[in-house]
């Protein structure tokens, strides 16, 4: 199976027990060439650190929000890309994803 492993331990610094912001996230989705590379492999499998207390929708968004878009559904998402984290994280994973699919943009919208 052609897979692509994102260790988010990479983009993190030590202390810190949680990933957030928009611009953070599509910063580490450009590094990683992560459009390209989800269109290349069969699964995306994602590392949580240990120790992650959340990853913040705003981070989320940035990072995977055009994936989620691409699949087109939670459902197939997550049938490509793989979360290796601890329960609590499962939480902000599911709400991203929400997000991610809602129709409207309160912050596009004016």
């Amino acid at each position: 199976m052609n897979v692509f492993d994102l260790d988010l331990a990479n983009h993190k610094s030590k202390e810190v027990k949680f990933f957030s912001g928009r611009p953070r996230g599509e910063k580490v989705r450009e590094s990683i060439f992560l459009g390209k590379k989800e269109d290349m492999v069969e699964e995306v499998r994602v590392k949580v650190p240990t120790g992650t207390r959340s990853i913040h929708t705003s981070f989320f968004l940035g990072l995977f929000g055009p994936s989620v878009r691409k699949c087109g559904s939670g459902e197939k998402f997550l049938e490509k890309f793989k979360f290796d984290c601890e329960e609590i994280i499962n939480k902000d994973v599911d709400e991203g994803i929400v997000l991610a699919l809602k129709k409207s943009n309160v912050l596009k919208e004016k």
